[in-house]
């Protein structure tokens, strides 16, 4: 199987000093909301990889991922000086367990995040599914400053 997918940015969004959403068209084998994909980049002759979640619903295109910068990041910074038409590779097949598929069916759906973890329940939350299988659905985020709550149109 192949390594990695070439992907192109489409868009970098820069909420706070050290919140961005990248945005990426590439073709990856598709994922169940709450999933992550490992992002990469070359870096001095090695791809330097870290995994990210989809914000975006599976069927929503691009794709879409919140990231924090790290002040010695091996990626981060590097992610945050991508621009549009820039090259990033993601791994072909998506990977993890937040999904509603291991979550078992009851009344109440809780996601508690906070910071960027809200990134896998923004995927969740924009597919029918847990508005289908669950009566009431809350989320709960918590962040260190006000102007770190994104995402508030969804």
């Amino acid at each position: 199987m192949q390594k990695w997918v070439e992907g192109t940015v489409v868009n970098q969004k820069r909420w706070t000093e050290t919140l961005f959403t990248l945005c990426v068209n590439a073709d990856v084998t598709g994922f169940e909301a709450g999933q992550f994909a490992k992002l990469a980049l070359a870096v001095e002759g090695e791809m330097v990889a870290r995994p990210y979640s989809f914000v975006n619903a599976p069927k929503e295109r691009p794709h879409e991922f919140y990231y924090v910068t790290l002040p010695e990041g091996p990626l981060t910074q590097r992610l945050s000086k991508l621009e549009t038409g820039d090259t990033i590779y993601l791994a072909p097949r998506p990977s993890g367990f937040l999904v509603l598929s291991e979550v078992p069916d009851g009344e109440s759906l809780w996601l508690v995040s906070t910071g960027t973890g809200v990134g896998p329940f923004l995927s969740i939350l924009k597919t029918d599914v847990p508005w289908q299988r669950f009566k009431h659905v809350v989320l709960v985020h918590a962040v260190r400053h006000a102007d770190e709550l994104t995402y508030r149109d969804i």
